[in-house]
């Protein structure tokens, strides 16, 4: 019979360095640096649509280290703002210090996070990645979340990303009721009950190589 060498034992219980990182370790070792990885400027297609955004309370999601939720206060909205970081926040909040203004940043997993009900003026969703089972139940609770006229502002990528191809979108989802919303890769689809919500969205090309913002 063979016997285990103590060293084998050892291996038994040692972490694998070549194990993948969880989504919240990946993101944590992103972020853990001085530098703003994305850097400190809001994503653009929220700066030309942020005239759609109506009152004042906004929630931003998987808002990484700040740049847009930053610059909505500065605007004087009324914001929050969730991610998945300990060290996300920590940059948002101190992006925030620096430029004078307060965010109300929360460290959580947005499949987890209690988003309310009819309490948000916009929600804003900036490449927010998530497996699709998650990002469905999110939208649906989204809508809730609003408050009656509320609207969703949402860019992420679509199918076709490898192309450098995205979706920006914004979406009046309330008062209509919704009666379904379903995602394909990045790109949401609602329908509603008593028309359709409204729409202002468009798509663009991504020079390979290029940074999206």
């Amino acid at each position: 019979q063979l016997r285990q060498r103590p060293e084998d034992a050892a291996d038994l219980v040692r972490p694998r360095m070549n194990a993948p990182l969880s989504p919240a370790a990946m993101w944590e070792q992103r972020y853990a640096t001085e530098e703003y990885v994305y850097g400190v400027l809001p994503n653009d297609f929220l700066v030309e649509r942020v005239a759609s955004l109506p009152g004042r309370r906004l929630l931003c999601l998987a808002d990484g280290e700040g740049r847009n939720s930053v610059w909505l206060a500065e605007r004087d909205f009324t914001v929050s703002s969730v991610d998945l970081t300990e060290s996300g926040t920590a940059k948002t909040r101190s992006l925030a210090a620096s430029r004078g203004v307060t965010v109300h940043a929360h460290t959580a997993d947005v499949a987890e996070f209690d988003l309310g009900e009819a309490c948000w003026d916009g929600i804003v969703s900036v490449f927010a990645h998530m497996p699709a089972p998650v990002r469905i139940d999110l939208h649906h609770r989204v809508v809730k979340a609003l408050s009656p006229g509320g609207v969703l502002l949402l860019e992420a990528y679509t199918p076709e990303q490898m192309v450098g191809r995205t979706i920006a979108i914004v979406f009046n989802l309330k008062p209509a009721k919704l009666m379904g919303i379903e995602s394909n890769g990045m790109v949401l689809a609602a329908s509603v009950e008593g028309g359709l919500p409204t729409l202002v969205g468009f798509e663009r090309d991504v020079p390979p190589g290029a940074r999206v913002r």
